[in-house]
């Protein structure tokens, strides 16, 4: 170890020591001394105020640009070329003369109308597929079928190849379909509305109440836990030789506990899905 010299090492206290005396002079009285300090060095005491102009500098190098960059895109690209060349602009060209009608009708009845005729159906589709009601508790499925993996594989006896491997199947299938699942909510999510949806409320332990729901920050992070075991799992799948079967039963409870957990609207129901993660986590 190199040797260090004494005044090397005593340099950080008498600067701190330095410090906190200049920092005393400035808060006490005399007051005009820092005033007389400003007025001196203007220009050192205008680029400390103002944060060594970073936000500035920030302004010219990046916003600017980005500004500049989406202004561009939006009146050339979209404005000039879309617009312009696209069906909104075809359509008021070909509407000036019969000729010009009839040389552009071939062209706007093979791209316009039936680009707007497809259109419009997904769009009916859409519309009428997020206006039927659940009639099922699909959150709930989707938090608790990874339980009932685990529920299974507590039932496969023995430690050898085949039960590992038995072991290993049911947690991926488990995962698998838990996000398949999942991406109905994704398919029947309004996200025009602010409201918590799918939402399931029963009566539960009396000073709690079995209260789940999702909304647009929420439902992000559940088909984010859902996608992510099976890749998870199949990760572990040779790496992991030891105690599979717990290895595999402890994934699928952390996996209900982390959809319960972003999926919770019950302040104890949060608490007990949040709290019960660390159990299979460590």
């Amino acid at each position: 170890m190199h040797h260090v010299p004494l005044e090397i090492g005593l340099l950080p206290t008498v600067m701190m020591a330095l410090g906190f005396i200049v920092g005393l002079a400035f808060l006490y009285p005399p007051a005009d001394i820092p005033v007389e300090l400003a007025r001196q060095h203007d220009f050192l005491y205008r680029f400390l105020l103002n944060k060594w102009y970073f936000d500035e500098l920030y302004e010219i190098i990046f916003v600017r640009p980005a500004k500049w960059i989406g202004y561009s895109l939006w009146k050339a690209g979209d404005g000039w070329l879309i617009d312009g060349f696209g069906p909104d602009g075809v359509s008021p060209a070909c509407s000036t003369s019969p000729a010009t009608w009839c040389a552009c009708r071939p062209a706007i009845s093979t791209t316009t109308l039936r680009h707007a005729d497809w259109r419009g159906r997904l769009h009916h589709l859409l519309s009428c597929s997020r206006c039927i009601k659940m009639n099922w508790p699909i959150l709930s499925v989707v938090t608790f079928l990874p339980l009932l993996g685990a529920l299974f594989i507590c039932f496969v006896r023995g430690n050898d190849n085949l039960a590992k491997g038995t072991a290993r199947w049911v947690a991926m299938w488990a995962t698998l379909v838990t996000f398949a699942i999942s991406l109905v909510l994704v398919w029947r999510f309004d996200a025009s509305s602010a409201e918590f949806q799918f939402v399931e409320k029963h009566p539960w332990l009396g000073i709690a109440n079995y209260h789940m729901g999702v909304d647009g920050i929420s439902l992000p992070f559940v088909i984010l836990t859902t996608a992510l075991m099976p890749i998870c799992i199949l990760a572990s799948w040779t790496s992991i030789q030891k105690r599979v079967k717990e290895y595999m039963i402890a994934f699928l409870v952390l996996e209900t506990l982390m959809i319960g957990t972003f999926a919770a609207l019950d302040l104890v129901l949060f608490y007990l899905f949040f709290e019960g993660g660390l159990i299979p986590m460590f």
